[in-house]
């Protein structure tokens, strides 16, 4: 049916674009919150932001600090900055922080941002995180998720967490995990039925542990991972609360979260090995390295060569024979003669 003539016309809409009359007072402090959101400082960076966005939404140019803090998100400490960029048209403070080695530092990075690998982009967007180690409760709470997401890819596949955690570690640096299934092996490892690796990298995905992803092979996956954020116990309320940031008091509506942890962004690696070399391999990745180096020099000293793949006899004119098959780390131990050191004895 035809819409009746002369009803229901549309007008087109513009968008009216208001000059900015604060536009030193913005430019210097929107530049003093970029640099405290480069130091990770973003509390400071927020009330920055807030109060350029006020001053560049005000119809009028502000004439002093006082007027200026009638304003939504402006408050004292940011007024007797105006109070000073009127009175001399600059900031001694940014003029300092920009003369700061470490700002200068961060300012190139941001200047050079664009020329990085992608490998280097998540090293910074993470950078404060990844420096801190991981407490052992996080790494069984990762490590519970994980190997319950096996089990909903494959129940035959197998996963142990490895490094300093399964040598028994309070923290770690990383989550290291090495995976095989039984059909798994050097002979099957390329068919497409046994890419296990993506499958299970996928799930960890779909469930939201996995955020970013560094490099994906066809045997080893290295990502960023995150616990979701502890929200058992948490009661959300809203109140009003008074936030000092750079020294700004200012009324603010903030979300109160009791009991709520936030939780860091943690380097994954997942590593899938043929079913075979399965135990040579969780000998290896569980270390310690010094601990590896001394059994690599028993086992040539009792003529073997030990590496994260197999162990094969060595003959009198050095010729390496067929690898012997091993069904636990026990056996390996066994094979060259040594007493059996559980991981938490590893730590040499």
């Amino acid at each position: 049916m035809r819409r009746p003539a002369g009803k229901h016309q549309t007008s087109e809409v513009t968008l009216e674009k208001h000059d900015n009359y604060n536009q030193k007072l913005t430019a210097i402090l929107a530049e003093l919150g970029q640099i405290e959101k480069s130091k990770g400082q973003m509390h400071r960076a927020r009330a920055y932001e807030k109060a350029v966005r006020a001053l560049r939404n005000h119809p009028t140019a502000i004439t002093s600090g006082t007027e200026a803090q009638k304003l939504d998100g402006i408050g004292k400490k940011i007024g007797l900055k105006i109070d000073e960029i009127l009175a001399t048209g600059k900031l001694k403070k940014l003029d300092t922080l920009n003369e700061d080695p470490k700002t200068k530092a961060l300012n190139l990075f941001q200047q050079l941002k664009h020329t990085f690998t992608h490998h280097q982009r998540i090293g910074l967007k993470h950078f404060h995180e990844f420096n801190e180690r991981i407490p052992r409760a996080e790494m069984e709470q990762l490590e519970k998720i994980i190997k319950e997401t096996l089990s909903e890819v494959d129940e035959e596949l197998i996963g142990t967490t490895c490094g300093s955690y399964r040598r028994g570690a309070e923290s770690s640096g990383d989550i290291d995990v090495l995976l095989t299934h039984p059909k798994y092996t050097v002979a099957t490892k390329k068919k497409p039925e046994a890419q296990y690796l993506s499958r299970v990298v996928e799930a960890l995905k779909r469930k939201g542990l996995i955020t970013d992803d560094i490099s994906q092979g066809s045997s080893k996956y290295m990502g960023v991972c995150k616990l979701p954020d502890d929200e058992d116990e948490a009661k959300e309320k809203k109140e009003k609360k008074k936030q000092d940031s750079e020294g700004e008091e200012e009324e603010e509506e903030v979300e109160v979260e009791a009991k709520k942890k936030k939780r860091l962004h943690r380097r994954i690696d997942l590593r899938v090995i043929p079913y075979e070399n399965y135990y040579c391999g969780l000998l290896y990745f569980t270390g310690s390295d010094f601990f590896n180096q001394q059994m690599r020099k028993i086992a040539l000293d009792r003529g073997f060569t030990l590496n994260e793949y197999d162990v094969c006899p060595v003959g009198s004119t050095g010729v390496k024979g067929d690898p012997i098959e091993v069904h636990s780390e026990e056996d390996i131990f066994e094979l060259l003669g040594m007493t059996y050191k559980s991981p938490e004895q590893r730590n040499l």
